[in-house]
């Protein structure tokens, strides 16, 4: 069993004031959690149950999925959330910040894609991958992608 921190746990399943098309970035959480299937795929039950403890009571996940870029996540359509831990992101990606530009997080994949984590007035970074996310935060550079990057995609 594994043992983590996370703020996931929902009391009413019907109402959330966090929506189920983002992602949250956080520094508090220990482990990476999803409550929404259609980021990850291969969702599987895990041979190891995470224990969370959250911020109301406790909350156990029996399942896992992957997530592009990051491996390995837990799955549990009970937690109010998708959050991905920044201490499991910080081991797989370059994570910066530059607040003299904005209050925004970016996460940079080793296939050259930049998630953008944007601080909301609640305070939480949110990725909403929905949205034109993804800018060059160099402004005095230009990122390339070739055609041939494109093409094993």
């Amino acid at each position: 069993m594994y043992d983590g921190f996370v703020m996931t746990q929902m009391v009413c399943k019907n109402y959330s004031p966090i929506s189920k098309e983002w992602i949250l970035l956080d520094n508090q959480s220990t482990m990476s959690v999803f409550n929404n299937k259609q980021f990850l795929t291969k969702i599987r039950e895990s041979k190891e149950t995470l224990h969370a403890i959250t911020n109301g009571g406790y909350q156990d996940s029996h399942q896992v999925g992957e997530f592009p870029n990051l491996g390995t996540l837990w799955y549990n359509h009970n937690s109010i959330a998708n959050i991905l831990s920044m201490k499991e992101v910080r081991k797989v990606c370059h994570v910066t910040m530059d607040t003299s530009i904005e209050p925004t997080l970016f996460v940079h994949h080793l296939d050259g894609s930049i998630m953008k984590f944007e601080e909301q007035e609640s305070g939480l970074y949110i990725f909403k991958p929905n949205c034109n996310t993804f800018i060059n935060i160099y402004p005095h550079c230009t990122l390339v992608t070739t055609i041939e990057e494109n093409k094993r995609c």
